[in-house]
C-alpha cells in the first residue's frame, strides 16, 4: 500500500496484520511466471479484487463486503470451493509447461521452465491454503467500522464450504507442491490440457469410448492426441 492509498483513519493492530498478510498474497500472485491464467478467470479476478479491497479497506469496510460478495457469487455460479476451482484450473490451463510436457519427457524440459513452474507451484500453494473461512474472518474484522472504532461484524460472511476435492492433483497432498513438478508433467502427458482434458471427461452415446478417442488433432499450430 502506498502512502497515497493508505486509509485516512487509524488502523488497529489486527487490521494492520490482515492487510500485511493480504499484501503478501498479492505479491505471490504478481510473481507468477507461468500460471498467471489460473487467476485470470471470473473467480480468479474476483479473488484478486477481494484482496485489493482487503489491502485498502474503506472506513466502514463496505468495499470488502462488496468484493467478498462478488467472489462468493462467482464460486456459487460454478458450484465450487476456492480450492477446487484453483486445482481444476491449474490442471487444465494451457501454458508453455503444460503443452511442452505433453510432447517432451520431463528430463528434457528446459531447466528455466521447470524452475519457473516450481516457483509458481509454491505461490499457488499459499493461495490454496487461503481458505474461504480465512477470507470471511478477514472481511468480518475489517467491516462495520472495525478499524476506526474497534468493532466488527457480529457474524462472518457465509463461506462456500471446502469439500473433499473431486480433482485429483498429483501434488496436492505434498508438504511442498514444488516437489510434485515431475508428477504434474506426467499428468499433463497422460491427461492433456484445455479442450483435450475436457474431452476425456465425456462419454460417447453411440459407443463405449470411456471418454478417450485415439485421434490426432491440429489447431493453431499445436499438435496433440485425444
Amino acid at each position: 500500500m502506498t502512502a497515497d492509498s493508505r486509509p485516512d483513519f487509524p488502523m488497529t493492530e489486527l487490521a494492520q496484520e490482515i492487510t500485511a498478510e493480504v499484501q503478501r498474497l498479492q505479491a505471490r500472485i504478481a510473481s507468477l511466471l507461468i500460471y498467471q491464467a489460473v487467476l485470470s478467470g471470473e473467480v480468479g479476478t474476483a479473488f484478486q479484487q477481494l484482496l485489493q479491497a482487503l489491502s485498502q479497506p474503506t472506513k466502514d469496510g463496505i468495499n470488502c463486503l462488496h468484493a467478498y460478495g462478488q467472489w462468493f457469487y462467482a464460486l456459487a455460479q460454478r458450484g465450487q470451493s476456492w480450492q477446487e476451482y484453483l486445482l481444476q484450473t491449474l490442471l487444465k490451463t494451457e501454458n508453455p509447461f503444460s503443452l511442452m510436457a505433453q510432447q517432451v519427457e520431463f528430463a528434457h524440459l528446459p531447466q528455466p521452465l521447470v524452475a519457473a513452474v516450481r516457483h509458481d507451484l509454491q505461490q499457488l500453494q499459499q493461495l490454496y491454503v487461503c481458505s474461504g473461512d480465512q477470507l470471511s474472518l478477514w472481511v468480518q474484522a475489517l467491516s462495520g467500522g472495525a478499524m476506526a472504532r474497534g468493532r466488527s461484524l457480529t457474524i462472518a460472511p457465509v463461506v462456500w464450504p471446502s469439500q473433499s476435492s473431486l480433482t485429483a492433483a498429483p501434488f496436492q497432498n505434498l508438504e511442498d507442491w514444488a516437489a510434485g513438478t515431475a508428477a504434474l508433467a506426467a499428468y499433463y502427458r497422460q491427461q492433456g490440457t484445455g479442450l483435450v482434458a475436457d474431452y476425456r471427461a465425456l462419454r460417447w452415446h453411440g459407443g463405449s469410448t470411456g471418454g478417450h478417442c485415439p485421434c490426432r488433432w491440429e489447431f493453431s499450430g499445436r499438435t496433440g492426441w485425444l
